[in-house]
């Protein structure tokens, strides 16, 4: 069995990712299974961003840690605190976060985000 392992994200700096993420998105990868591609990370979308609708090859978790992230489709709001699931393939989106404040995300997967 393997013991638990802590990781304080103050000391990981943020990136752009191996693919160079787009918009000024940043990540620290907390933890990533190298065989499936499953992560955990903190995700920032800058304020003011907008994510067209788009699928992953994986499911997610998320929780938003600070801000908000919002549909423009629908008006659907999440906000810090909440939780949402994004089942593998599913289209989700567009969303926008707000000019105001940055959005931090924390977010599971179980496989790569894209292909």
């Amino acid at each position: 069995m393997r013991p638990m392992v802590i990781i304080d994200p103050e000391t990981i700096e943020w990136s752009s990712g191996t693919e160079g993420l787009l918009g000024g998105v940043m990540i620290k990868v907390l933890n990533e299974d190298k065989e499936t591609g499953a992560m955990a990370l903190i995700g920032k979308l800058p304020a003011g961003y907008f994510e067209a609708k788009h699928s992953h090859p994986c499911s997610c978790e998320v929780i938003a840690l600070q801000g908000k992230l919002v549909n423009t489709e629908t008006g659907q709001e999440m906000s810090k605190g909440m939780f949402g699931h994004i089942p593998k393939g599913e289209l989700h989106g567009p969303f926008q976060v707000p000019e105001d404040e940055d959005c931090i995300l924390f977010v599971v997967t179980d496989g790569p985000l894209s292909d």
